[in-house]
């Protein structure tokens, strides 16, 4: 764990001073701590009350200098990549290692298959707890307030082209 904190520590630090003074700036009016407890709610909250989350947002802000101050000051209109981008820059300002995360989210059952479009794309942050690991954070307003559970069953087989079910306890 020790050698993985600092390999994180090194890659997920890295800010421009710029954008590092503006967030720092924002946390010392938002009051923000690095070693609350609450961190992580309190950047959530701040980071989803920016502004509005808006598939049709103006594009002209991805072709700022610095999107996410830009997005912050200017805009005040985005998607979730925009969102997302603030609370990384947030924590890592804050000298708490972060990560820009983008997959798929979706609503499924165990066992069925989906359809996953472009409109299913997420981009979310996850932050790192030493002695933990990373931890996903929702930033963006609007979010699905959906719990995943899952409940990890130690089955394996060679793969054959079919899919692993596991046989019910």
């Amino acid at each position: 764990e020790a050698r993985y904190y600092d390999f994180v520590k090194s890659q997920y630090l890295n800010i421009d001073p710029t954008t590092k003074a503006y967030m720092l700036d924002i946390a010392r009016q938002q009051e923000f701590n690095e070693y609350a407890y609450n961190l992580p709610e309190r950047i959530a909250e701040y980071v989803e009350g920016l502004g509005t989350y808006s598939m049709a947002y103006n594009t002209q802000l991805d072709e700022e200098e610095n999107v996410a101050i830009a997005f912050i000051e200017k805009y005040r209109e985005g998607t979730c990549k925009h969102f997302a981008s603030v609370a990384t820059l947030l924590f890592r300002a804050l000298n708490v290692p972060a990560r820009y995360v983008v997959g798929y989210v979706t609503e499924t059952e165990a066992g069925e298959w989906i359809q996953l479009t472009k409109l299913d794309a997420h981009a979310w942050v996850e932050f790192y707890v030493e002695g933990f690991g990373w931890k996903m954070l929702e930033v963006t307003p609007q979010r699905l307030d959906t719990e995943l559970t899952i409940n990890p069953i130690d089955v394996n087989k060679m793969y054959d082209g079919t899919p692993l079910i596991p046989e019910p306890k």
